[in-house]
Formats: C-alpha cells, sequence, structure tokens
C-alpha cells in the first residue's frame, strides 16, 4: 500500500521524538538529569497536544521500558557492558548490537527493547564521563527507526503499540519491591525472552498477544 509523503513524514517526525524521549526519560528513571534540549522538548509537547494515539503510544513505551528494567536489566546491561564504547568504535558497535537485536523481522517488542537498550547504553557513557556521545547514540537510534518506517505506518503509527501489547499499569510497576524481581522474571502473557545467540547474550524479542 502506497502511503502519503506527509504520512511518512509524521512517522519519521514522531520517531526522532521517541528516541529522544524514551532515553531521556529512562535517565531521569535512574536519576540523572541532562541538559535539556528545548527544541526536542517543545516538538514532544506539540505532537502529544495533536495526536491522542501518539500519547498513549508514548505513556505504553514508557511503561514497557519501566518493565524491562525490572525484568531483564542485568541481560541488557551485561550486553552493553561488553561493548567497546570509545569514540572510534561505539558507532560499530551498536550498529552491530541494533542489526542483531532486528534480524529476521520487526515486532513492536523489539522496538521497545532497543529504546531501553540505548538508554542502558547512555547511562553507561554518563558514568564514563562520556556524556556528550550520548547525543551521537540518540541520532544513531533515530536513523535506525526511520529504517522502519513504512512498517510502523503499516502497523497502525506509533499509537498501535498500545493495542498490541498488555502490560502491568504504571502504577502496579512502581510499588515493586527488589523481592518481586525473581517472580518477574517468570514469562508473562506478554513477554517472554528470546536470547540472540551471536557471541553474546542480548534480549531480542518481546512476545505481544
Amino acid at each position: 500500500m502506497a502511503h502519503s509523503r506527509d504520512d511518512l513524514h509524521q512517522i519519521k517526525t514522531q520517531s526522532s521524538a521517541v528516541s529522544h524521549h524514551l532515553v531521556d526519560f529512562m535517565l531521569k528513571e535512574d536519576g540523572i538529569q541532562l541538559k535539556c534540549n528545548y527544541s526536542q522538548a517543545k516538538l514532544m509537547r506539540g505532537l502529544l497536544e495533536k495526536d491522542k494515539g501518539f500519547k498513549d503510544g508514548i505513556s505504553t513505551l514508557e511503561t514497557c521500558c519501566k518493565d524491562l528494567k525490572l525484568k531483564y536489566q542485568q541481560e541488557i546491561e551485561g550486553r552493553v557492558k561488553t561493548l567497546d564504547i570509545s569514540h572510534q568504535q561505539l558507532y560499530a558497535e551498536y550498529q552491530d548490537s541494533c542489526s542483531r537485536l532486528m534480524v529476521d523481522d520487526i515486532k513492536w517488542g523489539k522496538i521497545a527493547v532497543l529504546l531501553f537498550f540505548t538508554s542502558v547504553l547512555a547511562k553507561r557513557l554518563y558514568e564514563e564521563n562520556k556524556t556528550p556521545l550520548i547525543d551521537s547514540i540518540v541520532g544513531w537510534q533515530t536513523t535506525f527507526l526511520h529504517y522502519f518506517t513504512q512498517w510502523i505506518l503499516e502497523h497502525g503509527g506509533w499509537g498501535a503499540i498500545k493495542g498490541a501489547v498488555s502490560i502491568d499499569a504504571s502504577e502496579k510497576a512502581k510499588e515493586r519491591t527488589e523481592n518481586q524481581r525473581a517472580e518477574n522474571r517468570r514469562p508473562t502473557s506478554w513477554l517472554t525472552v528470546a536470547a540472540i545467540s551471536l557471541g553474546v547474550a542480548l534480549v531480542g524479542a518481546l512476545t505481544f498477544k
């Protein structure tokens, strides 16, 4: 099905906003406040005001990433710790990880994992005093998301993720404690872990209803 340039442009604009927002959101969850990007903040506010479906999609993605942090942070942090984050190698390492994650097919779950993976990498860069490189990986993530513009549009746009996944309410997610993490590692009706085994373990897929 052919889509108009306006439709494609809208998805790309939303993808850029998603890319910046989710990294910033998850860093704030860890108590990290970066210098505000006013242009991106303004863009996000405008998109949220204009499109309720997009707003619902953002809320769903935020909850997905918080759930990933509770359930699979150890696995994804393990992958991130193996990366060579020197300025010369970071791009190649990031692209390799994203390509492994998206191998074979695209799913909303994989996109959610990509967003969380990038936020974990951003946290490592911050902790190792490489904060300027965070803008670089967010830019690379945005470019990667742009590759999926057609797929996102054909699957209902960013707002469609709300109807594609069953997740815990954010209030319940906040109430979980450290003692519940072991229980939460069990597969649920919406989430199972698939390892992409290419020398390292990387959380690679979410199963959606």
